[in-house]
C-alpha cells in the first residue's frame, strides 16, 4: 500500500511524533481550501438563484452576505485538527458513539453527493467541448477516476489554473452579462426563492465542516488556533464567493443570449462557460478542459473523509484497508452521478437543500 502511495493509517489520533516527521504548515490551510472550491461545482451553484428566477443583483448580495457569515463555520471547526483527531471522531464526545453513528452516515451521504454533484459539473465541460459526443455520464466516470493521490499533494497550487479560466470567462465575455436581465418575483413568490437561494448558498459552505480538521491533523500543536482559522477562512470564502458570484453572471447570460441559453439547456454549465472562452479559440478549449479537471481538487478531501466517516462505524471497521472505503465511495459516487446527469438541477437543489436541513 505504501509503494502506492496509499495512505495506511486510520482515525486513530495522529501523535506529534507523527506529526514531526511529516509537518503541515499553516498557510497549507488556505492554499487546500482554494484549491478546494475554485471548482466548477462552485460556478454551478452560483447559478441556482438565476435558475429560481432571481436577478442576478439579489443573487449576487445573497452569495455575498451568506458566505461572509456560513464560512465562518467551517473555518472555527478546522482548528480542531489540532486533537490529532478526525472531525466525525471528534464529533462522539459531543454525541455520544452510538448517537454519533447519524453524523457518520450522513457525513458519508455529504461527501457521496458532493463527488457526484461535482463529477457531473465537470462532465458537462468535456461534453460541450466535444458537442455531445462525449456524454455526460461518460464524463462522470473520466472525472470521478482522475481523483489519484498525486493531486492531494499538489492542491498548494491547482488552484491557479481555475482562477485563470474563470479570469478569462469573465474578461472576455463580460459585457453579455445581463444584470438586470430578469426581474426577481415579489411578494411570497419572491420570499421563497431568496430563502431557498439561501439555503442552498449557506448549505455549500457549511458542507466542508465534517472534514474541516482533517486536513489539519498533522500541523504542530503549537500552530496558532487563531492563524488556521484566519487561513481556513480565507481559502474557503475568497473563491466561494467569487466563482459563484461568476456562475451567477454566466446565467444572466444565458437569459439575454439565445444561444448561450441553448448551450446551458443542452450541456449544462459547461455551454455557457463554452461561449464565455470562445473567443480564445484553440486555448479556449484548453482552459474548457481545466474548467472540468477543476472538480477534483473538490472531489479528493471528500474521496479522504468518506473513508475516515466509515472507519468510525465499530472497531471492525479499522481493521478494513482505507482504500476498500475509498474505491466503495468512488463507485457510490460514479453511479449517483450518471443517474444524476438527467436531472442534475433538481438534484443539486435538492441535495443542498437538505444539506442545509
Amino acid at each position: 500500500m505504501k509503494k502506492l502511495s496509499f495512505g495506511t493509517g486510520g482515525i486513530q489520533r495522529v501523535t506529534d511524533e507523527d506529526r514531526a516527521k511529516n509537518p503541515s504548515e499553516v498557510w497549507n490551510a488556505c492554499t487546500f481550501w482554494l484549491s478546494a472550491n475554485m471548482a466548477l461545482a462552485t460556478l454551478n451553484t452560483g447559478m441556482v438563484g438565476g435558475e429560481m428566477g432571481l436577478a442576478f443583483w439579489d443573487s449576487f448580495a445573497i452569495i455575498m452576505v451568506v458566505n461572509v457569515l456560513a464560512c465562518l463555520l467551517p473555518a472555527w471547526t478546522a482548528k480542531f485538527g489540532l486533537t490529532g483527531l478526525r472531525m466525525t471522531t471528534s464529533s462522539r464526545y459531543s454525541f455520544g458513539y452510538w448517537d454519533n453513528m447519524f453524523v457518520v452516515v450522513f457525513s458519508m451521504i455529504s461527501t457521496t453527493g458532493w463527488n457526484a454533484i461535482s463529477s457531473i459539473s465537470g462532465a458537462s465541460c468535456l461534453s460541450a467541448l466535444s458537442n455531445g459526443a462525449c456524454p455526460q455520464w461518460d464524463g462522470v466516470i473520466i472525472i470521478c477516476a482522475l481523483g489519484i493521490t498525486w493531486i492531494h499533494r499538489l492542491d498548494f497550487v491547482l488552484w491557479i489554473a481555475p482562477f485563470i479560466v474563470w479570469c478569462m470567462a469573465a474578461g472576455t465575455r463580460a459585457k453579455h452579462f445581463g444584470g438586470h436581465a430578469t426581474k426577481s418575483p415579489t411578494g411570497a413568490n419572491g420570499a421563497a426563492s431568496a430563502l431557498s437561494l439561501i439555503t442552498v448558498i449557506f448549505s455549500f459552505a457549511v458542507s466542508w465542516i465534517n472534514c474541516a480538521a482533517d486536513c489539519n491533523v498533522k500541523m504542530p500543536v503549537s500552530a496558532p488556533r487563531y492563524k488556521i482559522f484566519v487561513t481556513s477562512y480565507i481559502g474557503i470564502l475568497v473563491p466561494t464567493t467569487l466563482v459563484q458570484t461568476l456562475g451567477a453572471a454566466l446565467y444572466s447570460a444565458a437569459e439575454v443570449n439565445p444561444s448561450w441559453k441553448s448551450a446551458y439547456l443542452a450541456y449544462g454549465v459547461g455551454g455557457p462557460l463554452r461561449m464565455a472562452l470562445g473567443l480564445a479559440g484553440g486555448f479556449g478549449k484548453f482552459l474548457l478542459v481545466l474548467a472540468g479537471l477543476s472538480s477534483n481538487p473538490n472531489n479528493v478531501p471528500n474521496n479522504y473523509s468518506f473513508a475516515t466517516h466509515a472507519q468510525n462505524f465499530s472497531p471492525w471497521a479499522l481493521c478494513v484497508p482505507r482504500i476498500a472505503f475509498v474505491t466503495f465511495g468512488f463507485i457510490a459516487a460514479i453511479t449517483v452521478g450518471c443517474c444524476g446527469t438527467a436531472f442534475f438541477s433538481d438534484t443539486l437543489q435538492t441535495f443542498l437543500s437538505m444539506i442545509g436541513y
